[in-house]
């Protein structure tokens, strides 16, 4: 069943509908920890589903217990234990002194890509050839094949992102667990 609500319909009404699950669609983390909380609170214990602004930790800690379970789909999933993403993930640290969150790792992927894709392109900066810098830089970033942060990353012919997808629920400790890993297609 599913239904079709808008925040901040009382949670209550939501759980008269007798869902499996409760798709969450929020732009902020303040929002799916209230909601979250007012789902439980109010007896729903089926399935919580949402997505990006599930995946920070400051969300999982703030939802605590009550998030345990939670899932989403992510960009980037901190126990990926590749090279790329543990190297990442010491720099990050080392550098702000605490743990990155996905869209660190995804801001430090999109530069890692065009400092790559800038090197191979072969660019002339400086002599005032704009447009064929541009199509250069365009040309060497569809033909980047990287294995970063994210996992191995690449674009389709129509620009779309080829990358793992991570499923992930909220542990209720502030962390999460990886469901499963979605390869990229």
């Amino acid at each position: 069943m599913v239904a079709d609500t808008t925040y901040p319909v009382g949670m209550k009404e939501v759980i008269k509908q007798n869902p499996d699950a409760v798709m969450v669609a929020a732009s902020s983390g303040e929002v799916v920890v209230e909601i979250i909380k007012d789902l439980r609170s109010n007896g729903f214990a089926g399935q919580i589903l949402g997505g990006n602004a599930f995946n920070s930790l400051s969300t999982s800690a703030a939802a605590g217990n009550l998030g345990s379970g939670s899932q989403s789909a992510a960009a980037w999933y901190a126990g990926n234990d590749s090279a790329e993403n543990k190297d990442f993930i010491e720099k990050y640290k080392d550098e702000y002194g605490m743990d990155p969150d996905q869209f660190a790792a995804q801001a430090y992927t999109g530069v890692e890509l065009l400092a790559e894709a800038a090197k191979e392109a072969g660019l002339v900066l400086g002599e005032q050839d704009v447009a064929s810098d541009r199509k250069l830089l365009k040309g060497a970033l569809e033909g980047v094949h990287e294995e970063t942060p994210l996992g191995d990353f690449s674009f389709t012919k129509d620009h779309d992102v080829v990358q793992p997808i991570w499923i992930v629920q909220m542990d209720g400790q502030g962390g999460f667990k990886l469901v499963k890993e979605l390869p990229p297609e």
